[in-house]
């Protein structure tokens, strides 16, 4: 079985200029089709960026018509910390109780660019606060400085105060070993 646990089906429809909602589900049926010629049997969509998540509310109605099993990720990416509003914020986390949300992110740390560490520390703290009663997995996204450990290190920390060890995670985006 093939399995894609992340792919930002998202960014590609908005960089295809696919914003009418009628050429989002036949493009979106066209390529999951297309992803079980290869053998996909599952994936999971990430959506974490603030101009494309509307998109979740018509794709939740392709995944059940789909010819693969297909679910989503909803999150933040750590840039987009500072921008993002308490309503986004409280949409996002509302989407976790969807059967189709399948994991929480991606959210995390990127001290390779983007915000401070200390607004984007602030940000996935309350994030991490908010989602702990869902109990899905977390999609992290963890980029340090190449040398550096600092952002794997804080993000380990903020999530060990939210979340068991037990907590499945899928991890991703990371300079280093």
């Amino acid at each position: 079985m093939v399995f894609d646990s992340h792919f930002h089906l998202d960014s590609l429809l908005q960089y295809l200029g696919l914003g009418d909602l009628d050429k989002i589900g036949k493009y979106c049926q066209e390529r999951v089709a297309v992803l079980k010629d290869y053998r996909v049997q599952m994936a999971v969509a990430n959506f974490c960026w603030a101009s494309t998540f509307p998109m979740i509310d018509y794709l939740q109605e392709i995944s059940q018509t789909s010819t693969i099993d297909l679910y989503f990720s909803v999150g933040f990416h750590p840039t987009l910390a500072g921008s993002v509003d308490m309503i986004f914020i409280n949409r996002v986390l509302a989407l976790l109780a969807a059967p189709q949300v399948s994991a929480f992110g991606e959210v995390g740390l990127d001290y390779f660019k983007g915000p401070s560490a200390a607004v984007q520390q602030q940000l996935l703290d309350h994030l991490l606060s908010r989602a702990a009663s869902a109990h899905k997995p977390i999609v992290l996204h963890c980029r340090d400085h190449i040398g550096s450990w600092a952002a794997s290190r804080d993000t380990l920390y903020i999530l060990a105060r939210h979340f068991p060890h037990t907590t499945k995670l899928h991890r991703h985006c990371f300079v280093g070993g």
